[in-house]
């Protein structure tokens, strides 16, 4: 536990150096424009794909938003490749979010595999991305 404990903290310093640096990614993407975004995170050395990796997040939001990604094994990179402006509306959906607690503990027990994320906002866009990249998969390996 106290490695998990170090890694908070690390990361909520790298996260307040980065904010101090660049606080046009701590706030909601939808609040940006890309060419906004884009010239942030080349500010940052970051790409679209880092904003949803939990250490470089960035924003507290964004890093559930990571983890939630992880858990269910979604390619990120293919994700904010092919459906940048749907990412964008789950930021905005999540940053405004009153089950952040839920989430964190959902999250935090290794449920993802275990059942229905009814509380989160984004649940259905995320089981229809986990749908998407299997079967792109599948598709690939035939």
């Amino acid at each position: 536990m106290a490695k998990v404990e170090a890694r908070r903290l690390l990361r909520s310093i790298a996260d307040k150096v980065r904010r101090w640096h660049n606080p046009a990614l701590a706030r909601t993407l939808s609040d940006l424009t890309d060419d906004e975004i884009d010239d942030a995170l080349a500010r940052a050395g970051l790409t679209r794909k880092d904003l949803f990796v939990s250490d470089n997040a960035i924003a507290e939001h964004r890093v559930r938003i990571a983890q939630m990604l992880a858990a269910l094994g979604i390619d990120v990179g293919q994700l904010v490749s092919e459906d940048w402006a749907s990412l964008k509306h789950v930021d905005h959906k999540c940053s405004r979010c009153t089950q952040t607690g839920q989430c964190h503990r959902w999250l935090e027990w290794g449920r993802p595999n275990t059942g229905s994320q009814a509380f989160c906002p984004n649940a259905t866009y995320f089981k229809s991305i986990v749908a998407d990249q299997v079967e792109s998969r599948l598709r690939a390996n035939m």
